[in-house]
């Protein structure tokens, strides 16, 4: 996996030539001059309902920084690219951002294909670089200055594979798993076989799909009922989520579907209506809860009020990382890379409004997880 990453990487480097590269340090900041945050996510394309998310959380954070003062008296002035959830935009963002050369940090991308492709540029120019999504392992092995919001795909994982084998009303020996055929899909599926087997079950059928082509999954569902699998782990987006279900009531098939983080989102329940009714979603917050009181209960209102739509935990991950990047500038109060991310280690666990977090001393986030269930046509109900 890493070799095959370091590859792509090298090659999406080729497309791209840094100039104008110089290091993020207290020299290249203006103190009259606004403070500059890249955010970088799929703002159009089949993707585009995470790149959504991630600006409104952004730009919730930076509205309340903004009217208590901001940094010293400068506020945050955010630039949204598009990187359409493609690793040679990415890349080719990345180099602009470098070139530009008076970015704070940058906050995206939303996958770890296009992950990888900005931190190799970033990383190298000791930018600041925090990615609400991304959690394959070697995102912030392989880079310095590289964090993330999401689990480590394998918590994910682990946490899926012990609620699928032994929870009471869903607990089977017999499970299946649906992953999509890139990067952080084949990683989680690894991550997933090992701890089924671990928790003295089977994975009697493990089928994989491609993002955005795969739109039939008979064939696939097919295969999977006749395992004799008792329960399925879906690991993908929200609109492949929706029309698996869609099609497993077509099949008219009573199976129990554990759906993944990546596709907690409410337009599932667009897409599959009365078919998501019994699935379930592995969830790292307690959003849109009937349990939901003080502050977390007025952010989802406000979010309601503002946007029309549910909170859901992609806006909680990038308000989570602007959160992270500003505690760590206000503490440290100069721009000294190393010294705000060190800062950012020495907290080390934050109090946030979706609950709280841990960035441990590998710089990877501790969450608990949750089980969500539709609970009307746009919440979702937490099982604890």
């Amino acid at each position: 996996m890493k070799k095959k990453l370091s590859m792509l990487v090298a090659g999406v480097l080729l497309l791209g030539t840094l100039t104008g590269c110089t290091k993020a340090e207290t020299s290249d900041q203006n103190t009259d001059d606004p403070i500059k945050v890249a955010l970088v996510g799929p703002m159009t394309g089949s993707a585009a309902q995470y790149g959504e998310q991630f600006k409104r959380g952004v730009e919730l954070f930076v509205e309340e920084y903004n009217e208590k003062g901001g940094f010293e008296g400068r506020e945050i002035e955010v630039t949204t690219f598009d990187d359409k959830n493609d690793a040679k935009e990415a890349a080719t963002i990345a180099n602009k951002i470098v070139a530009e050369g008076d970015y704070f940090t940058v906050i995206g991308p939303f996958s770890s294909t296009s992950g990888f492709a900005m931190a190799e540029i970033l990383s190298e120019e000791g930018i600041l670089h925090i990615s609400p999504t991304v959690s394959h392992p070697e995102f912030v092995t392989e880079y310095d200055n590289t964090f993330r919001m999401y689990t480590v795909n394998s918590e994910e994982a682990k946490f899926a594979a012990k609620y699928l084998a032994t929870d009471d009303e869903w607990g089977s020996k017999e499970i299946a798993a649906i992953y999509s055929n890139n990067d952080w899909g084949l990683s989680v599926d690894k991550a997933f076989e090992e701890a089924v087997a671990k928790e003295g079950a089977s994975l009697v059928a493990n089928e994989s799909f491609i993002i955005g082509e795969t739109k039939d999954f008979s064939s696939i569902l097919t295969k999977i009922k006749d395992s004799g699998a008792k329960s399925i782990y879906f690991i993908g987006q929200y609109s492949e989520a929706g029309q698996v279900l869609l099609q497993i009531a077509d099949m008219e098939w009573d199976v129990n579907v554990l759906i993944s983080a990546s596709a907690y989102k409410t337009e599932v329940l667009d897409i599959a209506g009365d078919a998501a009714k019994d699935a379930r979603w592995a969830v790292t917050s307690k959003a849109n809860s009937t349990s939901s009181t003080g502050e977390l209960k007025e952010f989802e209102e406000k979010v309601q009020e503002r946007y029309g739509v549910k909170v859901d935990d992609f806006l909680f991950y990038a308000n989570n990382a602007m959160q992270v990047a500003f505690t760590a500038l206000d503490n440290v109060k100069e721009f000294d890379m190393e010294s705000i991310k060190n800062e950012i280690l020495r907290i080390g666990t934050f109090q946030a409004v979706n609950g709280e977090f841990t960035i441990n001393g590998e710089r990877n986030i501790e969450r608990p997880y949750f089980v969500a269930t539709p609970d009307g046509p746009k919440s979702f109900k937490i099982l604890e």
